[in-house]
Order: C-alpha cells, then structure tokens, then sequence
C-alpha cells in the first residue's frame, strides 16, 4: 500500500512571549488529539458445504436442484483459493474411502498432482501463447478419480441420487461457477485411457482444443501408471482385485501376477504413445524404458524358473 501518512497530532504550534521568554509551549486549548480509528476484522466465513464423500446425500441432491443455489453457484463464486483448499480435503476424504486400495489412494492424487504442475510450468514455457489455466489444472487433478466407475459403490438406499457426476456436484455445492465446474467435469470425464478408445481423434483433437488443460492431466495421471511407480501400481491393483469372485482378465487380477505383467504389455507400455504434451513424452519414454526392463528381468527370472522345474 501506498504510504499516505499525515500529521496524527491535528493540533496547531503556537509561540508565546517575547524576546526573553526562553521556552516555547504548546496552546493546549488549540491542541486536538486525534484517535486512531478502530480496526474491525472481517468476520471468518462459516457457511462452508459440507464435504460429503457421498454424491448421492439428500443435502447434496437438494441443493443441486434448488435453482437459488445454482444461480448463486454462477454468480457469487467462491474465491479460487478457497475452493481449491475444500476440494483438497474433499479428496482426500473421497479417496480415503474402503473401495479405495493402493493403487488409487490420496498419495495417487498427490502425485498426480504435482506432475501436472511440473508439466504445466514447462509447457507454459514452450507455449506462452496457450491459454493454460492452473486452477483448472489443480482442480482436475485433485479431482479426477472422483466417480471411477471401477471403484463405484452404489447407494445403500438404491437411489441413483444427484444427476450431476459426482466432482461437479460438489464444485457446485462448493460455489464454483456454472462454467468453471463443467469444464472441470469434462476433463475428469476425458482422462482415462479407456475412454480416449472410445472416443473418435477427432473428437479428442477438439477436445484438447477447446480444453487445453485436459492434455496436462491426462499425460500426469497417465505417467503415474508408468515406470517404476506404474510397477508398484499394477500389483497393488491386481492384488486388491485378486478375491475369488471377481473378474478374471489380467487388468482385474486374478491373472495372478503374470497377469500383472501382461498388463504391462496389453497397456501401459503402449501409453506412451498417447501422451499429449512435448513435457509429458520426454518423461514417459523413460518411464515406458522402465516398464520394459522391468518386463525383461521377469522373463528372464521365470524362464529360469521353469527351467528348474524340468
């Protein structure tokens, strides 16, 4: 702030005497002593939503269908640095939930996380031009395992609940704007793997056009399936699938962890080709590297295995 400072006494000098009066005084009746006004703290918000980990919650279906809520959502938006603290403890609460194993925990998200940002720094560098935005970014990070259906645990009530997926209800319920939430959800919705095969590069090109943002998430969520870190994953979730009644293909376990290489083959080697930043392809071409010899050393250790078996 600028300093624009005055006189605090707001009383006047006056001299009294002559010649031989030695000492010059005040004129208390003209002195005037100014207070200091009182400084008044802005009342602490209080009427934060509550962070439910269930989007299917009575509280969040009605205030998704109140249409005073919506247009409050839209036009009083709640600042960016405050929705970012509430959807940083939301997910960790969301992940922290018993569907959840250590393959898709908070420590995922984290990583995730601070790989979009590294790639976003560099990328803003290589591209200045490309309208990035880093909130956009740190929302759909933190947010974007949110509603996998592979962990979905239906209500216990039967009731689908909200129509909105889960992350834009709650950005809305947070006071994130109308705008801000879908473009939000429509990164969330687009990062999978899977669902890039089954959408058209045509469709993704426009995609990656008009939501700049979602190639910085895709190519951070995909390079934590990769590497020696995408390793320790791919047996995590293997393991956490392996109960006798689930799926049997190598993605969902019980493949057992021959299953789990093949995946790497079948899938996370191949995702390298699929990274859509020049910073996300320099890192996972070491991280594909990794996945290879760590493919080559299990060949080699079964074969001689096997060979002791005959």
């Amino acid at each position: 702030m600028p300093d624009d400072y005055t006189s605090a006494t707001g009383g006047s000098l006056k001299l009294k005497g002559g010649p031989g009066v030695k000492d010059s005084k005040i004129d208390k009746k003209k002195k005037k002593k100014k207070t200091k006004p009182v400084e008044t703290k802005e009342p602490e918000r209080t009427d934060f939503p509550q962070l439910s980990l269930s989007p299917h919650s009575s509280q969040a279906h009605a205030n998704m269908t109140n249409p005073t809520s919506r247009a409050a959502a839209t036009t009083s938006p709640t600042p960016l640095s405050t929705l970012i603290a509430l959807t940083q403890a939301y997910a960790e609460q969301y992940m922290s939930q018993p569907q959840f194993d250590a393959s898709h925990d908070y420590r995922h998200i984290e990583r995730v996380w601070a790989l979009a940002r590294l790639i976003l720094t560099r990328e803003r560098a290589l591209s200045p031009s490309t309208p990035y935005s880093a909130e956009i970014v740190t929302l759909a990070a933190l947010l974007h395992d949110v509603g996998d259906r592979k962990y979905y645990v239906p209500p216990a009530n039967g009731s689908e609940g909200a129509a909105l997926p889960p992350a834009q209800d709650f950005l809305l319920r947070s006071g994130a704007s109308a705008e801000l939430a879908e473009r939000v959800q429509t990164i969330i919705t687009h990062v999978s793997y899977s669902t890039e095969m089954k959408t058209s590069p045509e469709r993704m090109a426009e995609l990656l056009k008009t939501h700049p943002e979602l190639g910085i998430v895709q190519d951070a969520d995909r390079l934590d399936a990769m590497g020696a870190v995408g390793v320790g994953r791919c047996f995590a979730f293997c393991g956490a699938r392996s109960a006798p009644s689930g799926p049997k293909d190598s993605v969902q376990g019980n493949a057992g962890l021959e299953g789990a290489v093949g995946h790497f083959e079948e899938k996370l080697e191949r995702l390298v080709g699929f990274l859509k930043t020049r910073s996300g392809r320099e890192l996972g071409a070491k991280r594909a590297e990794r996945l290879k010899t760590f493919r080559g050393w299990w060949q080699e250790e079964m074969g001689e295995a096997m060979m002791g078996e005959t």
